[in-house]
């Protein structure tokens, strides 16, 4: 996960906040959750130490970095890490996918 490496994290108080909240998040299945913040805050090392715990507790998450992809492909991303079949979802459109999302 581009060099990531969880033992290197810091883990502030303001860190630890926002990792607790997104791990209830995705253990009560919200369906988006966003991380927000000033440039430098600790945003992404939060989000991919996130990622790192929820793959091993088994739970699918996905990270979108990119603000400025089309709705569409927003959507098809996230399914794409979410690892769902968004060609599938293609023939029914985006309701399809966003069903599937939820």
């Amino acid at each position: 996960m581009d060099g990531f490496d969880p033992r290197f994290f810091f883990a502030s108080p303001s860190h630890l906040e926002a990792a607790a909240r997104m791990t209830y998040g995705a253990r009560e299945r919200r369906t988006v959750m966003v991380l927000g913040g000033p440039e430098g805050s600790g945003k992404t090392c939060v989000a991919r130490r996130f990622l790192v715990e929820t793959a091993a507790a088994g739970i699918p998450c996905g990270f979108v970095d990119n603000p400025l992809l089309a709705p569409w492909d927003f959507l098809r991303e996230v399914a794409r890490q979410m690892r769902l079949d968004p060609t599938a979802a293609e023939s029914g459109g985006s309701l399809a996918l966003l069903t599937a999302l939820c």
